[in-house]
């Protein structure tokens, strides 16, 4: 059984989707509310989705172009493939549509930390992402949600370091639904963020925990896959203290071009967690974020980070920081 919150309030065209679920048998919908408001009813729709391609490091598919490749263990099916400075490929063969495209990353701290996917269908470039595959935990990571134009899909991964690159399996999973408003987060333990600069653990976050950097250079970036064009809240998360840094920068990079800027005194307290520092327009599908200490000195911090839609009223970003 699974249950599901969807807030009414947030606007859709059309069908929304609420997910996809194993089932086996029959089974039933039921929709209630809780607290005040009116609860809306009109049609429901069940199909069967169609299954996700995955291309392991075994399947035909997949293929090592550079590199020495060698045999590791742990990943999908028990083992992977990594080298140093290698260049691997995924290919699969779709028809057109909207896909969530993952890679399964084998936990190993002591692999690459700029890992770069590059996603195309047929020759256009879909996006080019990193990833630090230090944080991976023996799971799935999710490279974003994409509109694909049917034909031969490829991801390439590349090794930009000394460390060794893994490759293991890749995901295209087909989703028939526009996925409706709401935000997008990158905590700190991602393999989507990054940082240059030395940082240490800092004993509150999101999560437990976060980062911080007492002095010297130091940056840290978010980055999101699969971001739609259109408006976003910028929405922070850092514990407050007065030796923070009270003019950190932030700056809005989407497809390579820098779109806004936002100045921080991280020394201001963060309403239940989470503070929006400003809206940027973005245009996509790959955006992220980088935060600097800025012109004045004190502690930088960084923990989590989220876009928020500005069609997602239930989506929770604190008040506009002054």
């Amino acid at each position: 059984m699974a249950r599901i919150t969807d807030d009414q309030r947030s606007p859709q065209e059309g069908w929304r989707d609420l997910g996809r679920f194993h089932v086996q048998g029959d089974f039933v919908v039921r929709v209630s509310k809780e607290g005040a408001g009116l609860l809306r009813l009109d049609g429901a729709r069940v199909s069967v989705a169609e299954a996700p391609t995955v291309v392991d490091d075994v399947d035909p598919g997949y293929w090592e172009l550079e590199g020495g490749w060698g045999p590791g263990e742990g990943g999908q099916g028990g083992q992977h493939r990594r080298s140093v400075g290698g260049l691997a490929r995924w290919q699969v063969q779709r028809p057109a549509g909207d896909y969530e495209v993952a890679v399964f990353l084998p936990a190993d701290d002591g692999a690459s930390a700029v890992a770069g996917y590059r996603l195309t269908a047929g020759p256009r470039e879909v996006a080019d992402l990193r990833l630090d595959q230090r944080r991976g935990a023996g799971d799935w990571v999710a490279l974003g949600r994409y509109a694909l134009n049917g034909g031969l899909y490829t991801l390439t991964l590349t090794g930009d370091d000394d460390r060794p690159v893994l490759a293991d399996a890749a995901r295209f999973v087909p989703t028939e639904v526009p996925a409706p408003p709401g935000e997008k987060a990158v905590d700190d333990g991602s393999p989507l963020y990054f940082e240059d600069g030395l940082w240490g653990d800092a004993p509150e976050g999101v999560d437990g925990a976060g980062r911080l950097a007492l002095d010297g250079p130091a940056s840290a970036t978010w980055q999101f896959g699969g971001v739609s064009p259109g408006a976003y809240y910028v929405v922070v998360s850092y514990p407050d203290a007065e030796a923070n840094a009270p003019a950190a920068q932030y700056l809005v990079v989407s497809d390579g071009e820098a779109v806004d800027t936002f100045q921080v005194d991280q020394r201001v307290p963060t309403p239940g967690g989470w503070r929006t520092i400003g809206e940027a327009f973005v245009h996509g599908p790959v955006v992220t974020v980088t935060v600097s200490r800025g012109p004045a000195a004190g502690t930088l911090h960084a923990d989590s980070l989220k876009l928020v839609s500005f069609d997602c009223e239930a989506c929770e970003r604190g008040d506009l920081g002054e």
